[in-house]
């Protein structure tokens, strides 16, 4: 009989060590998951800026950004901001003096970027000012 409780004893400190270690290792997975989600947010804020950076030498060679996001740098970027799982939006004004180009992040909220070289997360994480100054016609921002 006691031999029988000393196996039972036994089992049940490795249930109890083998439940610890599921416990650690789901605390380190659910970590390494938000610093992924922070390194697309970051790869979104990079790819943003090199759109902002690509669409004023658009605008120096051709004197206004009209048919930039058509081009294989705007599509490119676009591109490579969707496969990160951000959703990513181009806006112009009427006359092509303007754009605003916002993307949703991993993390929540938007990174936006638009024609007065403002480049950065939204604050209220509400583009609204973006989509409704590029649609009438006027200078594009970011809110």
């Amino acid at each position: 009989m006691a031999q029988n409780n000393f196996k039972n004893t036994i089992w049940l400190e490795v249930l109890i060590i083998i439940g610890i270690l599921a416990l650690f290792g789901g605390l380190v997975f659910f970590s390494f998951e938000g610093k992924r989600e922070r390194q697309r947010d970051q790869e979104i804020s990079n790819k943003m800026k090199e759109l902002r950076s690509a669409a004023e030498v658009y605008y120096v060679d051709k004197g206004n950004y009209t048919g930039f996001e058509a081009t294989e740098v705007a599509q490119k970027i676009s591109q490579d901001v969707v496969a990160q799982k951000g959703e990513y939006a181009f806006y112009l004004n009427k006359d092509g003096s303007g754009y605003c180009v916002s993307s949703s992040l991993p993390t929540g909220g938007f990174w936006c970027t638009d024609s007065n070289l403002i480049s950065q997360k939204d604050a209220d994480g509400v583009l609204v000012k973006c989509q409704k100054l590029c649609s009438d016609n006027n200078a594009c921002l970011c809110d």
